[in-house]
C-alpha cells in the first residue's frame, strides 16, 4: 500500500488521521520480523491542462510549420517503399514520433505519456522534444520558460 503524508515544521512525516490509522492497523498485522519495505518520494505537483496545451501545442505546431514551410512530406519521416510522397506530416505522426524518440522520462528511465507525467517530466520530455526536433531535422523550438529550472529548484 501506498500512504501520502507531509513533513511538518519539526521535519517528520505526518499523516491524517485516517491514513495513520490505516497504516499503523497494516504494521499491526504483520508478525514479528516479517520485512516491510517504506519508500520515500517527493511528490510533484500535477500539471495543468493549460501547461500541456501550451507546451505540446508549441512542439507540434513549429515542428508541423517547419515540415510544411519546408516541403517535407510523410515520406521524409517515413522513408520506406510503402509511403507515397506529397502527403503532410500528420500532427498524429510527429506526437508518435516524438514519444518514441523522447519519452523515456521516469525516474529510472521509463517511457511515459504526457498524462503519466508529473511536472517535472512534462519539463524533460519538452527539452527532450525540443533537442529531437534540433540534431534530427535542424528545427529550433525556443523554449517558452528559460528559467523553469529556477522554479522547481525553489
Amino acid at each position: 500500500m501506498e500512504f501520502v503524508g507531509t513533513i511538518d515544521a519539526s521535519h517528520r512525516l505526518t499523516f491524517p488521521p485516517v491514513i495513520a490509522g490505516l497504516r499503523d492497523s497494516m504494521l499491526q498485522s504483520c508478525k514479528p520480523g516479517t520485512v516491510v519495505r517504506e519508500k520515500l518520494t517527493r511528490s510533484q505537483p500535477s500539471k495543468s491542462h493549460q501547461q500541456i496545451k501550451a507546451l505540446w501545442g508549441l512542439v507540434i505546431e513549429m515542428v508541423k510549420r517547419e515540415f510544411d514551410d519546408r516541403g517535407w512530406d510523410l515520406n521524409m519521416l517515413l522513408p520506406t517503399a510503402n509511403v507515397p510522397t506529397g502527403i503532410p506530416v500528420p500532427r498524429d505522426v510527429l506526437k508518435a514520433v516524438f514519444y518514441a524518440a523522447c519519452g523515456n522520462v521516469g525516474d529510472q528511465g521509463e517511457r511515459k505519456t504526457m498524462s503519466q507525467m508529473n511536472v517535472l517530466e512534462m519539463s524533460r520530455f519538452f527539452e527532450n522534444c525540443r533537442d529531437h526536433a534540433a540534431r534530427t531535422w535542424g528545427i529550433i523550438v525556443p523554449d517558452p520558460d528559460p528559467k523553469w529550472r529556477d522554479k522547481l529548484d525553489a
